[in-house]
């Protein structure tokens, strides 16, 4: 019986395959192709091989990522064998970033100030600024700059919108008003806010959106460099109104700072520190004995795994000590701009009404009021409070639970006491804490360095002055060595010799282009005055080329820039021993200067001479008895 049924079955596939071959499309199809192949013989191989050589010849020719697409999309997207759909593999973010564990990082926000060095025209090559000076008298691990660059065509301040605010104010308060005294029309043009430069507000929020680096450091010094070009600039307008703008511009500068300070908590952004960092140990390299010596480290690694399972019982983390986290902060007093030589230079020239003197009086005043708000808004700073309502009752429970005692504060505690010490967990040597969940700590304690750049400035200026005079004061200035201080502190070394033919940028003093090269400990520079500047003779020779064929259009404006930036250059000497000079150009001090600033910041920041810490010593100094 299924033996009939088998052969019906074959009987009927072979009925139908003949159907098929019968049809006429299909016999005239295999015909064409049996035709094809026996005319054409091997030479139908040959044109299928062209195809498919021209084919992969289109492949290649396309970009980088067209090609992959299409020659790995199937590969990529779709498995034909598993059935399944495979998303293209991503960076997991394992790579090296450049970042080190550990260590200090030091975050820089602000302005080019007197010590930062334009980047052309640096004494000798790889001069720093002193923040980065700074970063190699601590031997800091990193070092970040947010501040624009030294060659940026325009200065910048601490809130560009808030310096439009004050501008606008007086614009609209004495427009219409007779007298040439409240003409003020000229502050659009020569003190308008640089909208195309990074104020504080963009700069943290650049800083914020960047990524957090693979190894995380184990502390930050959060340097603000802002005041020197507000200072500069508010000094144009009258005295209240350019005091009410730096008021609002230094409220709005803490603002800024606490954005950072609450991120400091945030163990998903990259202002995190962990002062928890253990940095791991390095590897023991294999030796020939390694198999007797595997079963003696096993040993050590268990008698260090008891070890810490007894340092963590209840009686060691009574006597355990947690390490405090710091948010320490570092301000600059400001340099009086009027004192350098770029303000005699290069200070625009105004009606007599509102002459130079009117404005180095006003940038004076403004001088001292910036300062004393930075310092009584850093004090104000350092002693906010910062523990929440429920942190307390937490913090009282953990200490119950664990059996600790609660002591009394003491009557010579600070004003403000620190907030709690952080409580992220311990990492383990070479390990990084998960990240998966995001970490909030209580907030670290609030501290800050104000160094007083001013005062070496000062020092610096007064010292050669008396010498000069044959004098000498009270604390020695005028009698200190010569080779520590400076013969020229009034001019710069980068100097302009013909004033008539030099239009020179305010906004970074003097670029040139002057190869230098250092002798013993001087800098020597070529004698030739005019510095090789070869893309501004190739912009001139084209426009001279251009003018002669009567080509060139609609283009005065530029070309006169262009003309007296090359006059500016061309009429500019430089001192044969920069390290004799106090400024370098007329808005930057020499590599010798700010060497000697990091110097002494960095022994301020070694010696923790902290804000807090001279509040404490003002209270023990009232209360000299208290416990």
């Amino acid at each position: 019986m299924l033996k009939s049924q088998r052969e019906a079955e074959m009987a009927q596939q072979d009925s139908s395959g003949k159907r098929l071959r019968d049809t006429p499309c299909v016999q005239s199809l295999l015909g064409f192709f049996f035709n094809k192949g026996v005319r054409g013989g091997p030479k139908i191989f040959l044109n299928m091989a062209a195809v498919l050589f021209a084919l992969l010849l289109v492949i290649k020719i396309l970009p980088q990522r067209l090609s992959d697409s299409a020659l790995n999309s199937m590969h990529m997207h779709h498995n034909l064998w598993k059935g399944e759909h495979e998303e293209p593999l991503q960076k997991t973010g394992t790579g090296d970033d450049g970042s080190r564990p550990g260590g200090l990082r030091i975050v820089v926000f602000g302005e080019n100030d007197i010590g930062t060095p334009i980047g052309v025209d640096q004494e000798v090559e790889g001069s720093k600024s002193w923040t980065e000076a700074l970063c190699d008298q601590l031997a800091c691990s990193k070092h970040i700059s947010m501040a624009p660059s030294p060659d940026s065509p325009a200065w910048s301040v601490s809130s560009k919108m808030l310096y439009a605010d004050g501008l606008e104010n007086v614009l609209n308060e004495t427009a219409g008003r007779p007298g040439p005294g409240l003409d003020y029309s000229y502050l659009s043009t020569l003190y308008g806010p640089q909208w195309q430069t990074l104020d504080f507000k963009d700069q943290v929020d650049r800083f914020l959106a960047m990524p957090k680096p693979l190894h995380v450091p184990k502390e930050t010094l959060w340097v603000f460099n802002f005041g020197f070009w507000d200072v500069w600039s508010l000094s144009a307008l009258p005295i209240p109104a350019g005091k009410a703008a730096a008021d609002a511009m230094i409220k709005d500068l803490f603002e800024q700072i606490e954005r950072l300070y609450k991120a400091s908590t945030d163990s998903r952004s990259i202002a995190w520190s962990d002062i928890n960092y253990v940095p791991a140990p390095p590897e023991p390299e294999p030796s020939p004995g390694a198999g007797s010596i595997e079963g003696s480290s096993a040993e050590v690694l268990t008698e260090k795994r008891n070890e810490e399972k007894a340092g963590n019982s209840p009686e060691a983390e009574d006597n355990a000590e947690e390490p405090t986290e710091y948010f320490r902060l570092l301000i600059p007093r400001v340099m009086d701009p009027s004192l350098l030589p770029g303000w005699r230079d290069l200070r625009a020239q105004l009606p007599k009404v509102h002459s130079k003197a009117e404005q180095m009086r006003n940038c004076a005043e403004l001088t001292e009021h910036w300062n004393d708000c930075i310092v009584d808004g850093l004090v104000e700073w350092v002693r906010k409070e910062d523990r929440k309502a429920g942190e307390e009752e937490s913090r009282k429970s953990r200490k119950g639970r664990k059996g600790r005692r609660t002591e009394p504060d003491s009557p010579g505690a600070p004003a403000s006491p620190p907030a709690d010490p952080p409580t992220t967990p311990i990492a383990t040597p070479g390990k990084k804490v998960d990240e998966s969940p995001p970490q909030h700590r209580p907030s670290p304690v609030r501290d800050g360095f104000a160094y007083n750049m001013a005062n070496y400035v000062l020092d610096a200026m007064v010292e050669r002055q008396l010498r000069n005079a044959r004098l000498r004061d009270g604390d020695g200035r005028g009698d200190g060595p010569v080779k520590e201080g400076f013969r020229d502190v009034a001019n710069s070394c980068v100097e302009r010799v013909d004033t008539a033919l030099v239009a020179i940028s305010v906004q970074s003093g003097v670029r040139l282009g002057i190869p230098n090269e250092e002798i013993g400990g001087d800098v020597q520079v070529p004698s030739s005055t005019k510095p090789e500047n070869h893309e501004l003779q190739k912009e001139q020779a084209r426009r001279e080329v251009m003018s002669k064929r009567g080509g060139e259009k609609g283009g005065g404006e530029k070309k006169e820039r262009v003309d007296l930036t090359a006059n500016a250059a061309a009429t500019v000497k430089v001192c044969q021993i920069p390290s004799d000079y106090l400024f370098y150009t007329p808005f930057a001090l020499s590599q010798k200067a700010i060497g000697e600033i990091a110097s002494e910041t960095a022994d301020m920041i070694r010696n923790n001479e902290t804000i807090r810490g001279k509040l404490q010593a003002q209270i023990d100094k009232v209360s000299p008895g208290a416990p």
